[in-house]
């Protein structure tokens, strides 16, 4: 980024939704943060009908996860060490979930 504030505005939704529709996995991302430079991931990630997010856990005590949607909804599906399911909800707009490293979904 060039150091100027970067608004998620509905054109940036838009063009995000238009990139992840284009692709065969129906999601993509827009990174914020530069990996080599920063401790935290901020992106946003644009997920479209029909995609799917494979389950996955971060182990790491110091790398929780939070999702806000700010259009549409998602399921999540919540899973212990067993891989039974635990929990489930559905993430809508406004809703904020944060997924501890011990929790995977």
């Amino acid at each position: 980024m060039d150091g100027k504030p970067l608004l998620i505005d509905a054109n940036l939704l838009a063009e995000a939704a238009g990139a992840a529709a284009e692709s065969p996995r129906r999601r993509k991302n827009l990174n914020f943060h530069t990996p080599e430079h920063e401790g935290a991931n901020r992106l946003l990630n644009a997920v479209e009908p029909g995609s799917y997010v494979q389950p996955h856990r971060h182990l790491d005590a110091d790398k929780d996860e939070t999702l806000v949607v700010v259009r549409g909804s998602f399921g999540l599906v919540f899973f212990d060490e067993a891989g039974n399911v635990t929990q489930t909800a559905i993430a809508k707009m406004a809703t904020r979930a944060t997924m501890r490293p011990a929790m995977t979904c």
